[in-house]
């Protein structure tokens, strides 16, 4: 669908969860920067694994949860 509307899509995970596409992005090189658009207090994991991996993660917060009033 992606490639249709003309986005060029370079990695398909085999899981489809943070895990399995920090397992699909295993091979960046160390000091690849990586902007990461993330809903405000969303999970880590990603982040952390590519950070492990030795990239450099710069974090924006995209979304925000909020009740309703």
């Amino acid at each position: 669908m992606l490639e249709s509307a003309g986005i060029k899509v370079d990695v398909v995970p085999r899981a489809e969860h943070a895990e399995g596409l920090a397992n699909a992005l295993g091979d960046l090189a160390a000091g690849t920067r990586i902007l990461f658009p993330q809903a405000l207090g969303g999970r880590v994991e990603l982040r952390e694994a590519l950070c492990a991996q030795g990239c450099l993660v710069d974090v924006v917060a995209a979304s925000q949860t909020v009740p309703l009033s």
